[in-house]
């Protein structure tokens, strides 16, 4: 490769100040999922562990056990007495289902579990009996014979003392081994429905059911006793409060009946005094006097015209009368017999003067008869006058006298309605005491168990699926935060872009890493690569990188070149030397200049004596051609830095030394000089005020962004002139998995050119 026909260099875009914006990572979806692809065994590894000693905890855990059984209120009314304060139901509203779940998760109901089925005697939950378990120093056969000493000191046949217990850590105990109970209690109810689940969690699956099952039993039993004690006390009330009612509603009647023979108010039939029957009767015979009358009197009315009046117009009182109607009838009789003899006889004929002597004898009697029935009719009438007003006479006596008992018989009332309401309210106790009575007996729960707890085939806990699922997701996402997390703590440049991007400086090239086994086992130098295998990707890196460093230039090629990076051990020596036997390949005469005066290293790459060097002709020491070597494996000059100084800042601040350099370009196509990194001394921002361009070496990941832009700022403000930057020492592999623009190229590059 020929880069005669470049022209030289004029001018170079010089650093632009970093930005703080410039360094903060890019959040795009697909520079995230680089970031993760590169960290992908951080991810995995984090994985690994965290599920592995996730699976490893989970098979340690002790399996715990989950059964339940279903207990449904019952709203079926049984009511003992109609009074709903006394026996209430249970309601079917959320609110009671929440109240008998409160009852069910209440200490007392737990305190009676324990007690039933000797849970105090289990170490799973009597911590005193888990802390025995634990012990180390646990010894079985000494509490056995504990437990039989104590035995035997409580049927009076040890002689030993037991030690007395202290009755605070007693109940203190037994109420951490009724919380232990009700932790691991849990109730809820099913839906909106009145089905409440009793659920309780064990180590073991049977005790794990026979906990449930016996908490069901005995919140039905404790309902049933709650409406025993109900009935009791009611029925306790009520016989107390009979018993007063009873002596009450004896005084009321007493005092009635004191007051009645007292004020005189005897009572008769029914609910009324004497003088009322006595008023109500006179009343009555009194209407009826008055009735028999009236009766009378239009009899008599009726029958006296009756004495003046023919036989035919005779009224019907005087008819009543049986003589007075044969009479009426032999009268009738003797006229048609006169009427029929006169007819046929005359007036004077014996017949019907005998006929009318008949006639006249029966008038004259019923003349007489009638004129008694009206003498009878008038006696009558006056007879009824006079009870009529006798009756009259003896009512008015008896309601003057009414009258003046009328305020004590309100009174009498009063007492009267007091014992009567007394008396009404005790018998309605009476018979709701014999309901109750009849009820205790009868009592049932209003609450039912619809399915008992069955024994659990399966652990509740632990849900080893869920659970090695759930790390694995978590150390997925730990992974996965630590990766980025990395990356953001990742200072270093990793592609050409970057380095363009923030820096606003090209980037020349990318210098892969050597670490092929055949180049360890022969030791063999990154310089010597160029010369023995100049197709590999390293050489065509190398030599790419001179292309980019002439091509940039544009309008004149450079030749006065300084090699420099940020700190020592960024490999600007080995790339200097590379570059330089790369170049001379290419037939430019080349010239390696060693200006790091502090800690040479370019005799060591080429296997050069250090002396006599650059300090030495500087020093008029020594002259140039007596100074300059000829490197053994290519046409590369080389001056290396000779003779140590006691200042090398000075001698290469002077002017002699620009004049030097400057003087080389007429002998040389290219001069590459090797110098000190800038942050360690100030040596290479005084000679790039020397050189044409100065390349600027970044080792690929490693060097801090910041410390490098805080190097070229100090290169550009020292006056020098930045032609690009090199990224060396790159890992290949790596490199291809950022995924960035230039990856494909140096990756697949090295199958490519290597033989």
């Amino acid at each position: 490769m020929a880069y005669e026909n470049v022209t030289p260099l004029r001018d170079v875009p010089q650093v632009r100040p970093a930005r703080p914006d410039i360094l903060l990572p890019s959040l795009g979806l697909r520079e995230q999922m680089r970031k993760l692809r590169r960290r992908k065994w951080v991810i995995l590894g984090v994985i690994l562990l965290i599920t592995t000693l996730a699976v490893i905890q989970v098979e340690r855990l002790q399996p715990e056990y989950r059964a339940s059984a279903q207990v449904m209120l019952d709203v079926r009314r049984q009511q003992a007495i109609d009074i709903k304060s006394i026996l209430p139901d249970v309601p079917v509203d959320l609110e009671t289902v929440q109240g008998e779940i409160a009852v069910i998760n209440s200490r007392t109901l737990a305190d009676k579990v324990v007690t039933r089925l000797g849970l105090d005697t289990m170490a799973e939950f009597n911590p005193r009996l888990a802390a025995l378990d634990a012990d180390e120093g646990f010894d079985p056969m000494g509490t056995v014979r504990d437990a039989l000493r104590g035995a035997l000191a409580m049927v009076g046949l040890g002689g030993g003392e037991t030690a007395p217990t202290d009755p605070d850590a007693d109940r203190e105990n037994r109420t951490r081994i009724v919380n232990a109970v009700l932790k691991n209690l849990d109730a809820t109810p099913r839906g909106r429905s009145r089905v409440i689940e009793i659920g309780f969690t064990s180590k073991n699956p049977e005790r794990a059911a026979s906990i449930a099952n016996t908490f069901a039993d005995l919140y039905i039993l404790e309902r049933l006793e709650a409406k025993f004690e109900a009935a009791q006390r009611a029925n306790q009330w009520l016989n107390e409060r009979m018993a007063d009612l009873r002596r009450q509603t004896e005084d009321a009647e007493r005092r009635a009946q004191e007051f009645r023979q007292q004020a005189g108010l005897l009572q008769g039939a029914g609910t009324t005094t004497l003088a009322q029957q006595a008023i109500g009767q006179l009343n009555a015979e009194l209407i009826s006097a008055r009735a028999a009358r009236a009766t009378a009197d239009a009899r008599l009315r009726a029958a006296e015209p009756a004495l003046g009046a023919g036989v035919a117009s005779l009224p019907g009182a005087v008819l009543e009368n049986g003589l007075i109607q044969r009479l009426q009838e032999q009268v009738i009789a003797s006229q048609r017999r006169i009427a029929e003899l006169g007819q046929s006889l005359g007036p004077r004929h014996p017949q019907v003067l005998q006929v009318r002597a008949d006639l006249e004898e029966a008038q004259g009697r019923l003349r007489t008869e009638i004129g008694k029935v009206i003498s009878g009719l008038r006696n009558d009438a006056s007879a009824a006058r006079s009870r009529e007003q006798q009756l009259e006479v003896e009512l008015r006596k008896f309601e003057t006298q009414a009258g003046v008992l009328g305020q004590r018989e309100v009174e009498l009332r009063t007492l009267e309605t007091q014992a009567q309401s007394n008396r009404t309210l005790l018998n309605q106790l009476t018979q709701r005491f014999n309901e109750t009575a009849l009820q205790q007996d009868l009592q049932q729960p209003d609450a039912r168990v619809i399915s008992a707890a069955p024994v659990p085939q399966q652990a509740a806990f632990p849900n080893k699926r869920l659970l090695v699922g759930a790390a694995f997701l978590l150390s997925a996402l730990l992974g996965v935060a630590l990766a980025l997390v990395l990356e953001h703590l990742d200072q270093g440049f990793r592609s050409a872009e970057q380095v363009a991007r923030i820096s606003g400086v090209p980037a020349l090239g990318l210098i892969p890493a050597l670490g092929s086994l055949k180049d360890r086992v022969m030791r063999r130098r990154p310089a010597d690569v160029i010369v023995d295998r100049p197709r590999s990707n390293y050489a065509e890196a190398v030599s790419s990188t001179i292309a980019s460093l002439f091509l940039a230039a544009n309008e004149r090629r450079p030749k006065l070149v300084l090699v420099t990076s940020t700190l020592p051990g960024e490999g600007k020596t080995t790339l200097t030397a590379s570059l330089a036997r790369a170049a001379a390949q290419s037939g430019l005469r080349v010239l390696l200049v060693d200006a790091d005066l502090r800690r040479p290293a370019l005799h060591r790459a080429l296997d050069l004596p250090l002396q006599p060097g650059l300090t030495d002709v500087l020093g008029d020491r020594a002259a140039f051609v007596d100074a300059v070597q000829k490197d053994p494996r290519s046409t590369v000059a080389f001056l290396p830095a000779g003779s140590a100084v006691q200042n090398p800042l000075h001698l290469l601040a002077a002017e002699r030394t620009r004049q030097f350099l400057h003087g080389l370009g007429k002998h040389y196509d290219l001069i590459l000089i090797d110098t000190s990194p800038v942050m360690a001394v100030s040596d290479p921002r005084v000679l790039s005020r020397y050189v044409d361009q100065t390349v600027f070496v970044v080792r690929w990941a490693r060097t801090p962004r910041e410390q490098a832009l805080n190097a070229l700022n100090q290169i550009v403000e020292a006056g020098g002139r930045v032609g690009g930057v090199v990224l060396s020492m790159v890992d290949v592999r790596r490199h291809a998995q950022y995924g960035f623009g230039d990856s494909g190229q140096y990756h697949l590059a090295g199958k490519y050119y290597q033989r």
